[in-house]
């Protein structure tokens, strides 16, 4: 099930580092406890200011802040970047002469960095999560975009996959125009030759040009599309490209339902963080057979998350497919679950590329003490 939120760089199947923010809910039934989380990942990092004073500072992207006790009420936060980004304080604006970077810098016109705010009503002995997502730099303007000239013989499928969410299927040689710059997947296959699978950098103002010539499948590699990157295009196009756009930062406020796990058991929920990431239905598996794979929630699109859900405690393989298949847009193998443990996923997404990551976190240590207080 999956609850509406209050107002392919795959990770490596290996082990899963998770990361704890330590706090025990129902430390303070009187208080209202929240904390700050940062998915934004082109943004600096964040304060968090409340009645003008500075209660958490420098969250930096996938990061998620300790909680902090609050007087139950209702406040208006606000949420300030931690500082400007590099880029456009190293502005160098030059006239061609031979003077010195100090002769020629010209001051920059930087407005002041506005705080990003939600009117919120924090109830006692609640726990909260304010995350930070979305996009903190514009789309580039057309003068910084680039093109890709894709050139080949007749007969190939070219699907071109890239940043903010670009999808295009291309059957002739075409010159692909105003892309966001960054790193771009070409795959292409045809009946009875081989597939092959391209990494293209799109520089900005750049026309970058491809040329594309498919060897004939042999009885020792069968005609076979690149399954990873096949998939993660299915995935795309199985959805309208309005969920697939570029969004500017906000605020999400989530309360965090109390945890139930028992002895072997531990508690997991998804937050999906990415406005360029399809729709998804999670599944799960104690196996690493994929076909052994269960439903674990469906539909969740960004902003929203999951109930929090109890699972034993052991070694996993999550699976987030585009919604109404099975296919592999992103899994974690040897995902290892404690017992007696909370976990938050956060699904995120960046601009430099066109893939997804799961990032988890270890919200908390289940305590005797604290599943008597629920």
């Amino acid at each position: 099930m999956t609850r509406k939120h209050l107002f392919l760089k795959t990770l490596p199947e290996a082990l899963i580092l998770i990361m704890l923010s330590a706090f025990v809910f129902g430390q303070s039934d009187s208080k209202a406890n929240l904390r700050l989380a940062h998915f934004s990942s082109d943004a600096p990092k964040y304060d968090l200011v409340i009645n003008n004073q500075l209660l958490i500072k420098d969250v930096a992207y996938t990061d998620v802040s300790g909680y902090l006790a609050l007087e139950p009420g209702k406040y208006r936060l606000y949420v300030y970047p931690h500082r400007a980004p590099q880029s456009l304080l190293n502005k160098i604006e030059t006239d061609g002469s031979q003077t010195s970077k100090e002769e020629t810098a010209t001051p920059l016109s930087v407005k002041p960095l506005t705080p990003l705010s939600i009117d919120v009503d924090l109830k006692a002995g609640a726990e909260y999560t304010l995350m930070v997502a979305g996009f903190f730099n514009p789309p580039p303007p057309q003068s910084e975009l680039g093109d890709l000239q894709i050139s080949m013989e007749a007969g190939p499928t070219v699907k071109v996959i890239g940043p903010g969410g670009f999808n295009q299927t291309v059957t002739e040689s075409r010159q692909l125009r105003d892309l966001i710059p960054g790193v771009y997947t070409v795959a292409a296959s045809q009946e009875g030759f081989e597939s092959i699978q391209y990494q293209v950098e799109i520089s900005p103002d750049t026309l970058t040009t491809l040329p594309i010539a498919l060897k004939e499948a042999s009885d020792s590699s069968p005609d076979e599309a690149p399954t990873d990157v096949d998939s993660f295009a299915q995935a795309l196009t199985s959805e309208t490209s309005r969920e697939l756009t570029w969004q500017r930062t906000q605020l999400y406020l989530y309360e965090d339902s109390p945890p139930t796990a028992e002895g072997q058991e531990a508690s997991i929920r998804l937050i999906h963080a990415s406005p360029i990431t399809t729709s998804v239905d999670v599944y799960m598996s104690d196996q690493p057979d994929p076909a052994t794979l269960n439903l674990l929630s469906e539909q969740l699109s960004f902003p929203n998350d999951t109930d929090r859900l109890t699972v034993a405690a052991g070694h996993y393989l999550l699976r987030l497919s585009p919604v109404g298949t099975k296919e592999n847009l992103i899994s974690l193998h040897n995902l290892v679950l404690e017992p007696k443990t909370a976990y938050t996923f956060y699904i995120v997404g960046s601009l430099s590329d066109s893939f997804t990551n799961i990032i988890p976190k270890v919200d908390q240590l289940i305590s005797s003490e604290s599943q008597e207080t629920q």
